[in-house]
């Protein structure tokens, strides 16, 4: 008889040259195929033994031990979390000749199943599915409360409030309302010794490989909690008119933004349906006067200022122009201090538009405290949820 391994693991697929890693066992280090894997990973030259790593993602403590050889890897990772004591044992193999393992365990009677998360991403997802089975019972209010917390890496801005509003739209029967913000790959050309700005293609944070599993196992456990919500991904299509616009390459940016609003909206549509892709500038539409409002108060107050925060942002623009082929001159000075001025600006109306028309914002920039600063300067109580990586 054949025994089906891992049919109940989250983020399994069916058996495709594609993904990298076989699941050998996801309720500890014994069993069958275990012994198997072990065998089969046995029966090549050994290599060296690395140590064990060890880490923490938010309250789950995670250990990775790895044996290899020239048949191939053999990954086991321990992940346990503090708070609740769960605690899973999961094995993952990556056989440096796939056809020869499968022909392996399938003499020895084993069906076995295929992931594409990493061992560590993938034991995560395996505890957070057992957590929230281990608290069945619970409203799924607190079990979505638990996963915002235990996935935050850094503080929650205004969680209260954000957990007020949660309450709220669960009384009234409607999704809670997220929103993170995807930056246009703005990019620059010299032109007569000075910077001209256009539009690129490429998304270089939020769709990075790393931050896309991290994604998947946010939604995993969003999803889990059975609380409706849904988060709009916003394409921040104003910055290059509101920061850069006396310096564009060509006034009318809409061609491009639509290419990237296009490739946005098919990754995220194949990660969650729980994803909409939206141009930032329908957003503000209709909060425009408040918007302008705001955008224009701190633009006043930060001109001509030397605030640590704002020679930072324009030494860092300098830097970036300069090894883009622009020369340095007084006037890549001038161009640098309003561009970052106007960023600051930017940044401060939109968190009131945010505010009013999202439960909480989805913070994934490198430097999350900073931005969430300047995201809530005139909305202090603005809710800001960080569950990325810096």
């Amino acid at each position: 008889m054949k025994r089906k391994i891992g049919g109940s693991t989250p983020l399994t697929h069916p058996m495709s040259a594609e993904y990298k890693y076989f699941i050998v066992s996801t309720d500890g280090f014994g069993g069958s195929l275990f012994r198997a894997s072990q065998k089969y990973i046995e029966s090549g030259q050994k290599l060296p033994m690395r140590p064990p790593e060890r880490g923490t993602m938010g309250s789950i403590f995670v250990t990775k031990t790895l044996v290899q050889s020239t048949t191939g890897e053999l990954f086991n990772v321990i992940a346990r979390d503090k708070d609740s004591k769960a605690r899973v044992e999961i094995s993952l193999i990556r056989p440096d000749d796939e056809d020869d393992y499968l022909e392996f365990v399938s003499s020895r009677n084993f069906d076995i199943d295929t992931t594409d998360l990493p061992p560590v991403e993938f034991a995560l997802a395996t505890i957070a599915q057992t957590l929230i089975l281990e608290n069945q019972e619970r409203p799924p209010v607190d079990k979505f409360k638990d996963v915002i917390i235990n996935e935050s890496l850094f503080p929650f801005q205004n969680m209260d409030r954000a957990f007020i509003r949660l309450e709220r739209k669960m009384r009234e029967g409607s999704p809670f309302k997220m929103a993170c913000f995807v930056c246009l790959n703005t990019k620059c050309a010299p032109r007569n010794g000075l910077p001209v700005f256009y539009l690129g293609q490429d998304e270089k944070r939020l769709t990075s490989p790393k931050l896309m599993r991290r994604t998947q196992l946010l939604i995993t456990s969003l999803d889990y909690t059975t609380v409706p919500y849904n988060i709009d991904i916003l394409i921040a299509d104003t910055d290059i008119y509101d920061v850069n616009g006396d310096w564009l390459a060509n006034r009318d940016q809409s061609s491009d933004i639509d290419a990237y609003r296009q490739k946005l909206s098919s990754i995220f549509a194949n990660i969650s349906p729980k994803f909409d892709c939206k141009l930032w500038s329908e957003v503000q539409a209709p909060y425009e006067n408040q918007y302008r409002s705001g955008f224009d108060y701190v633009l006043g107050e930060y001109t001509d200022s030397y605030e640590d925060d704002v020679l930072i942002n324009i030494a860092k623009r300098k830097r970036s122009l300069m090894s883009q082929g622009v020369p340095d001159s007084n006037e890549l000075d001038k161009i640098c201090r309003v561009t970052a001025e106007r960023n600051f600006a930017l940044y401060a109306g939109q968190g009131l538009v945010i505010d009013s028309e999202y439960d909480c914002l989805i913070m994934a920039d490198p430097e999350p405290e900073r931005l969430c600063a300047k995201q809530s300067l005139l909305v202090p109580n603005l809710s800001i949820w960080c569950p990325y990586p810096g």
